[in-house]
């Protein structure tokens, strides 16, 4: 196969090496390589490259630097797990801090809330405030108290157009007055 393609070249060494469904074909000490599907189509490459690389020789007296050439690395099973090592510990480190700062970030954030909103007692709480405020000097004089009354209403009146839909969602359907009417055609 090599002998048409490679007969100027004397003396020839051609590594092959197969990598999956790939073949490579490099001429050792050099840093000529090629790859293809097909094991003929990469020696093919290789000449190719190995005839540009003499032209190149011939025509310049020097060899051409091949710096930008991509130069073919053939995974081998312990890179694969030396890079799956890599990411595990990668991974391991950054997940360390960042659950250990959500954790005590969470933590710190019930007890933060817990300072400020006791739940712990609330209802007793609560009742003993309903209890005292039900006493007889909380009550409000008669003027005052007709006129938060009145206020009430009027918030009352004012929002019903808008919550009387709403009234529905929950099962309740209230009559709708005359004025209510009115004010929800505005």
């Amino acid at each position: 196969m090599t002998d048409p393609l490679f007969s100027a070249s004397g003396d020839l060494k051609i590594e092959i090496r197969r990598i999956g469904a790939v073949w490579y074909a490099h001429l050792p000490e050099t840093t000529l390589w090629a790859k293809a599907p097909d094991l003929e189509d990469a020696v093919k490459l290789l000449h190719e490259r190995h005839a540009d690389h003499a032209k190149f020789l011939a025509e310049t007296g020097t060899p051409p630097l091949d710096l930008l050439g991509d130069r073919p690395t053939p995974a081998m099973w312990r890179s694969r797990l030396a890079r799956g090592a890599w990411i595990v510990a990668l991974f391991a480190l950054c997940a360390i801090p960042v659950s250990y700062a959500l954790s005590t970030g969470i933590e710190r954030g019930i007890e933060a809330a817990a300072k400020q909103l006791p739940i712990r007692g609330l209802l007793p709480r609560l009742e003993k405030t309903i209890v005292e405020f039900s006493k007889p000097e909380y009550d409000l004089p008669p003027e005052r108290a007709q006129a938060l009354a009145e206020a009430v209403a009027r918030i009352v009146d004012r929002l019903t157009p808008y919550t009387d839909r709403a009234a529905d969602l929950f099962g309740r359907k209230r009559e709708t007055t005359p004025d209510a009417a009115q004010g929800a055609s505005d």
